[in-house]
């Protein structure tokens, strides 16, 4: 199973396994945002988490920030939990249970 990234008018949704044929497709979605993005990403889905796809939103999370964005993540999965609290990731990452509707809109890409 590969990862599918939905834009939504809400959080960008990433679901599946972010393995090594996924990556190439979630660096394109988040590379290619525009500068100061405020993005959110769904994890709710991610069945798998790897070294590999941490370091791609580490990248996303460096980039938005540089560029007067951000980065949250939303709902991850017990996979992602772990893997970002095995690295100790989990404290640079803005990670909230659930999306609620007082969350700010995040600005996102449109579909081409």
């Amino acid at each position: 199973m590969h990862a599918q990234l939905k834009l939504t008018s809400r959080p960008m949704t990433v679901a599946g396994s972010l393995d090594l044929t996924a990556l190439p497709t979630l660096r394109a979605r988040l590379s290619g945002l525009p500068p100061g993005t405020h993005l959110t990403l769904d994890l709710s889905g991610v069945t798998a988490c790897d070294h590999r796809a941490l370091g791609i939103l580490i990248a996303a999370l460096r980039r938005a920030r540089y560029e007067g964005g951000d980065l949250q993540l939303v709902s991850p999965s017990a996979t992602v939990v772990e893997s970002l609290t095995a690295t100790g990731l989990i404290r640079l990452l803005l990670v909230a249970t659930e999306w609620t509707t007082d969350s700010p809109e995040p600005e996102i890409a449109t579909a081409a």
